[in-house]
């Protein structure tokens, strides 16, 4: 209940560190500082960046380890790839389709959509 009306404190010194450098302006103008600081502050953070952030480290600290283990890191990215068939945005979409929106394809019928230069002033 705390986490839904912003009433969670911050305690990890990495994040208030970064946060005083967006402010001070090292990485951006303050036009764009301004409202990323704005979107941590307590009631605004609606992503939970600040809730997790120190989970977030410490998960990045675990990738590092697993990183310098270079046969063990070429391992898992083989794996990962021989995985990966399963993911496509063709059955993705076509298990949406029948699963959550309810709908039937429609066969596509080369030369039914019109296609229109886009014409280019000058």
């Amino acid at each position: 209940e705390a986490l839904k009306y912003g009433q969670y404190k911050v305690s990890d010194g990495r994040l208030e560190e970064a946060i005083n450098q967006i402010k001070a302006g090292k990485y951006c103008g303050q036009d764009t500082a301004g409202p990323i600081v704005r979107a941590l502050e307590p009631y605004n953070d609606f992503y939970l960046v600040c809730r997790d952030f120190t989970d977030y480290m410490r998960a990045q600290d675990d990738v590092d380890a697993a990183y310098k283990d270079r046969a063990g890191w070429t391992k898992r990215c083989i794996r990962a790839v021989a995985r990966m068939g399963k993911f496509s945005s063709d059955r993705t979409i076509k298990e949406y389709a029948e699963q959550i929106w309810n709908i039937e394809p429609t066969p596509f019928v080369p030369g039914s959509i019109a296609y229109k230069e886009p014409s280019i002033k000058q």
